[in-house]
C-alpha cells in the first residue's frame, strides 16, 4: 500500500525473508517438500501476531520463523528429548549440560541456525508444533530513516545500513538475516514489496528551523543526522529561516 508516513529521526521496520538456503537445510532435515499445507490451530498462544490458520511448510520456514537465528539453550533442550540415536542423545546431554559449557560455547561460536542443528542431528524430528513453540517469529530490523520526506517526497526513503558479516570459528562467512536478504533482492523498475512500519523517533526536534543544531553522531550513526540535514535544507529552499548547523 506504499511507504508509511515518516517523520525527522524515525526508523524503518523491515521484516525479511529467510535465506532459500537455510529453508532448503531445514525442509530437508524434516523430509519436507515444502508444499505440505499445514493447519494451525493455536492452544493457549501468546503471539503477539497469531499464525495464520492454513500455511504451506515453505512459507512457514521462509516468512514467519526466524529459522535463520542463533539457538538458545531450551532448543538443545528440546533436541535432547527429540533425539533418537544414541550417539547423537548423548552429544546433545552433553551441551545441556554443567560440564558441557566448551562445547555449548563451541555452537554459538560457530554460529549454528536452528535449521542447521536440524541437520547437525537427523535423528532429532520435531514436530511442526514443537518448531512453532520453540523457534521464534522473525522480528523486523530497525534502520534509521536517512532521508527527508519533505525533501524526498512521502513515497521516497533513504537507509544507511552496515553489512552485518562475520566469520565463525570453522572460518565459513556468516552474514546477517537481514542485510543478506537486502544484498540479494533484486528490485528492477518497479521495486518489491515488502512488509514493513515505521517507529516514531525518540528525539524531540526544535520547533523552529532558527534554531541552531550541532549534531553528535556517536551511539546514533550518520543516517537520522542526514535527515535533519536534508529537513533543513528542504526548509531553507521553502524561504523559511534557518539557524547554523
Amino acid at each position: 500500500s506504499g511507504l508509511p508516513s515518516y517523520g525527522q529521526g524515525d526508523s524503518l521496520g523491515l521484516w525479511p525473508s529467510n535465506d532459500e538456503a537455510q529453508v532448503k537445510i531445514l525442509l530437508n532435515a524434516l523430509n519436507m517438500t515444502g508444499d505440505e499445507v499445514l493447519s494451525i490451530k493455536p492452544v493457549d498462544s501468546n503471539r503477539s501476531v497469531p499464525l495464520p490458520e492454513v500455511i504451506t511448510g515453505r512459507t512457514l520456514f521462509t516468512e514467519v520463523l526466524d529459522i535463520g537465528g542463533w539457538p538458545k539453550r531450551r532448543f538443545y533442550e528440546m533436541l535432547k528429548l527429540s533425539a533418537i540415536d544414541e550417539a547423537e542423545k548423548a552429544q546433545l546431554q552433553l551441551i545441556c549440560s554443567r560440564d558441557g559449557k566448551a562445547e555449548y560455547n563451541s555452537c554459538m561460536q560457530e554460529s549454528y541456525t536452528y535449521a542447521e542443528l536440524l541437520q547437525k542431528f537427523p535423528s532429532t524430528k520435531p514436530s511442526i508444533g514443537q518448531l512453532l513453540d520453540y523457534i521464534p517469529d522473525i522480528k523486523p530490523r530497525l534502520y534509521s530513516i536517512a532521508s527527508s520526506s519533505r525533501l524526498r517526497g512521502e513515497n521516497t526513503c533513504h537507509l544507511c545500513i552496515i553489512k552485518n558479516e562475520w566469520t565463525a570459528t570453522s572460518g565459513r562467512n556468516r552474514v546477517g538475516l537481514a542485510t543478506n536478504w537486502l544484498g540479494e533482492v533484486e528490485p528492477g523498475q518497479k521495486g518489491f514489496a515488502c512488509s514493513a512500519t515505521v517507529h516514531p523517533s525518540a528525539v524531540t526536534m526544535p520547533e523552529t528551523h532558527e534554531t541552531p543544531l550541532l549534531m553528535v553522531a556517536l551511539g546514533t550513526g550518520i543516517a537520522p543526522m542526514r535527515a535533519f540535514i536534508e529537513e533543513r535544507a528542504a526548509a531553507k529552499r521553502d524561504g523559511e529561516t534557518c539557524g547554523e548547523m
